[in-house]
């Protein structure tokens, strides 16, 4: 179960992305909703009056995904070691990539809810609209959407072909792509310094920007 996971997190990288928990069964939680700021006690001794801070409760419902594989008897000339190898990667393959497209756009009916639905959170404001092809106002709008508190650890996330066929062509005023390459520091692209993740399952001209570490998981039972 360990090298299945392990493999279904390279293939679908959003599994490293979220928080991702390990909890038997459903999984209820509290989150906060309503959040006051702190105020300053001026006066010694004055009575203090509580927050109005409340919570909100979060259910995590249990989604079965299965593979099932006939196999021929021509794998009998195969070593285990090598058949065991071959399973492992085509099983790990089909059920990431069918997990990250439910972390991305799950509908939340009979499903995980994905990252495409995040926009209601908000009553749908936190999203820029492009016509034709982004610009660059256009993404540092995106930018500016994200609040303050979450830009550590934010990235964005795109498929391959809108990062190469519209984003790495955009750039600033001095004519410098607003795309880097930064291997270095074992990053493939940057945007305005923010690291770049790639996923198939994000549609064709759309793009994401937030800390995925805000979107929780359950992985109700190890991979078997």
């Amino acid at each position: 179960a360990s090298t299945l996971f392990d493999k279904m997190t390279k293939i679908a990288p959003m599994l490293n992305e979220i928080t991702l928990l390990r909890v038997a069964g459903n999984l209820k939680f509290a989150v906060q909703n309503v959040r006051d700021e702190a105020a300053q006690h001026i006066e010694e001794n004055a009575t203090v009056t509580p927050a109005g801070d409340k919570l909100a409760y979060v259910e995590l419902a249990g989604y079965e995904y299965i593979k099932v594989i006939r196999i021929s008897k021509t794998v009998q000339t195969m070593s285990i070691n090598a058949f065991e190898g071959w399973l492992t990667d085509m099983l790990a393959e089909d059920i990431a990539v069918a997990i990250e497209n439910k972390i991305i756009n799950g509908t939340g009916s009979g499903q995980p809810k994905g990252i495409e639905y995040a926009r209601d959170w908000v009553d749908g404001d936190n999203a820029v609209e492009y016509t034709n092809n982004p610009s660059y106002d256009d993404i540092m709008d995106m930018i500016a959407l994200l609040p303050q508190r979450y830009h550590a650890g934010a990235k964005f996330l795109c498929n391959s072909k809108f990062l190469y066929g519209n984003i790495a062509k955009i750039k600033d005023s001095n004519g410098q792509p607003i795309l880097v390459k930064d291997m270095a520091n074992g990053i493939q692209f940057r945007i305005m310094g923010f690291p770049v993740l790639l996923s198939d399952k994000v549609a064709d001209g759309v793009m994401y920007f937030g800390n995925y570490k805000k979107v929780v998981g359950n992985l109700a039972q190890d991979v078997l």
